[in-house]
């Protein structure tokens, strides 16, 4: 008995199967069955069957090549911030707070995600610890806005022109 490999490639699907012949006593070959058959279809949505019938093909292995760049990618940053917090604690210039979330080697213990500019308090509500340096920065840009303000209305009274419309809110009490 022969077998014969047979394969169907198409576009969107590979089939495949064996089928044994066998010789009669004259030597001339017959079908006489099918061994195996598979069929192997591959999913693609319309855009991708277009864009392919346009002539621009676009394998499943192009896409899944860009996927895995995509976690490397993440995978590094992981790494760079795992360093720097490794690197921080040493020089303990953490804050207290976020460096006892960390194991020896800058990686965060498991379900814990502590913030750095929040300081958890003992009831449950957090601080932020930035506030004075908020607060410098918040009255400059007050003040920025107010001078601001004072030169457009003087333009434009010089323009016989009024300004409306314009509200002033303190950002420090935001």
């Amino acid at each position: 008995m022969k077998k014969i490999l047979g394969l169907d490639l198409g576009t969107n699907s590979i089939g495949w199967a064996v089928v044994q012949m066998k010789q009669d006593e004259n030597g001339k070959e017959s079908f006489d069955s099918i061994s195996c058959a598979n069929s192997r279809i591959i999913p693609m949505d319309q855009a991708t069957i277009g864009d392919f019938n346009k002539g621009n093909s676009k394998s499943q292995t192009s896409e899944r090549t860009s996927f895995r760049g995509v976690r490397r990618l993440n995978e590094r940053c992981h790494l760079r911030r795992e360093r720097l917090n490794r690197v921080l604690s040493l020089m303990k210039w953490l804050p207290e707070h976020y460096a006892k979330h960390l194991d020896k080697y800058g990686k965060l213990l498991k379900g814990a995600e502590p913030k750095i500019p929040w300081r958890e308090n003992g009831d449950g509500t957090f601080d932020f610890i930035f506030k004075d340096a908020l607060e410098i920065v918040s009255t400059s840009y007050q003040d920025d806005f107010e001078n601001a303000l004072k030169e457009l209305e003087s333009l434009a009274e010089a323009c016989n022109m009024e300004v409306v419309g314009v509200e002033t809110q303190n950002i420090s009490q935001v």
